[in-house]
């Protein structure tokens, strides 16, 4: 992991504030949001891969340790992670199919 230097703070827009609430007698509450899912990729790690290739150095998770200097992952370090471990399953007899 890396240090990171202090960068700015930026606004991230993610989805509408906006909600439906449907209360029902028993209690429960349901809360959707009123617009469409949009196109999604088919597994978790597409995303990861996407950006990975594009942008293989760029910060994708990051923590404050004790000291409060900061440790990061990239893209292409999480990505070679996650393989890592996904061929210790495998190598395991793990399969991604429930049997």
């Amino acid at each position: 992991m890396r240090s990171l230097t202090k960068r700015p703070v930026r606004a991230v827009r993610v989805a509408s504030l906006q909600v439906i609430v449907d209360r029902r007698e028993n209690g429960v509450i349901y809360v959707r949001s009123p617009q469409p899912l949009g196109d999604y990729p088919a597994r978790v790690t597409d995303r990861l891969e996407f950006w990975a290739t594009r942008v293989p150095s760029r910060i994708f998770l990051a923590k404050r340790a004790p000291d409060g200097n900061w440790h990061t992952v990239t893209y292409a370090e999480t990505l070679a992670r996650v393989r890592r471990l996904a061929r210790g399953l495998l190598d395991r007899g793990l399969r991604p199919t429930i049997r």
